[in-house]
């Protein structure tokens, strides 16, 4: 009703008032989008801020075009309080906070990940890259303490059973370090990866036959039956496993590699072997 009659008056006086009934409009807008509530907070502030801004700017304007004077010298002329002339600063820092938070900071996360995408995209090339011109290299580094060889801190830090023998004659690598290793793994199991990945194990292993400390020779086998159980167990969950398609491995040539390096989990290893030649 009250913009019906606002819109009868401009009809009405045509332009001897239109920037009063026009404001009136903007501020009236304003209170029925306000009491019937599909705005927030923020919205409200920045929709008041621009009406009030409005009805200083257009009401001082016309009183000023002939002796220009400072707005705040014409809204004290014509007893406009100073603080609805210091509301347009208000208005502008909101407007400008709206734009930092809704479109600035937004675009800026979203342009911060692409970029951070891409980052690990051009890592992830290197490391394939580095995992198919140097394998052997990089099994020689894998097979290193610290690395899928943990040591006692890495796995307390981990929450992982530091007691070897729970299982030593059929090791298996404690799900949490698994996981640990499962990314880059994935990532360069190629067949011929896992081949040399395969020998490499067992050669290590025969090194370690004499070794005091089982600990070493513990992951080593548990290695070894990971990627032996990868190969066989076609049931195993997809999340743990190294790689998923079926690999031909050398047989024989991994019989004289497991034979070669007696140890306590021999038996489980041939036993593996043997199953997987069954296939």
């Amino acid at each position: 009703m009250a913009l019906q009659r606002i819109s009868a008056w401009r009809d009405r006086y045509a332009d001897s008032a239109s920037v009063a009934i026009d404001c009136t409009a903007d501020l009236v807008r304003c209170q029925l989008r306000d009491w019937s509530g599909p705005l927030n907070d923020d919205e409200l502030v920045l929709m008041y801020g621009m009406a009030l801004v409005r009805f200083v700017s257009l009401i001082t304007e016309r009183k000023n075009r002939r002796k220009p004077r400072t707005m705040k010298m014409m809204a004290r002329k014509l007893n406009i309080p100073e603080w609805l002339v210091n509301l347009r600063y208000k208005g502008c820092e909101a407007a400008l906070e709206w734009l930092k938070e809704e479109y600035c900071a937004r675009q800026f996360r979203e342009d911060e990940e692409t970029d951070l995408k891409q980052q690990e995209d051009d890592v992830l090339q290197k490391v394939e890259q580095f995992a198919l011109e140097s394998r052997d290299l990089l099994i020689d580094v894998l097979l290193e303490d610290g690395f899928l060889v943990p040591t006692i801190e890495q796995l307390e830090a981990l929450g992982c059973d530091t007691s070897d023998s729970a299982s030593p004659t059929e090791p298996r690598v404690p799900q949490t370090f698994l996981h640990l290793w499962l990314p880059l793994l994935k990532m360069v199991s190629s067949p011929s990866f896992i081949h040399l990945f395969l020998e490499k194990l067992f050669v290590k292993q025969k090194l370690l036959t004499k070794e005091p400390n089982g600990h070493r020779a513990f992951y080593i086998s548990a290695w070894i039956s990971e990627v032996l159980l990868c190969n066989g167990n076609k049931w195993a969950r997809m999340k743990d496993r190294i790689f998923t398609d079926r690999i031909q491995l050398r047989w024989l040539h991994l019989i004289a590699l497991c034979l070669d390096a007696p140890c306590i989990s021999m038996p489980h290893l041939l036993q593996l072997i043997l199953d997987d030649m069954e296939h």
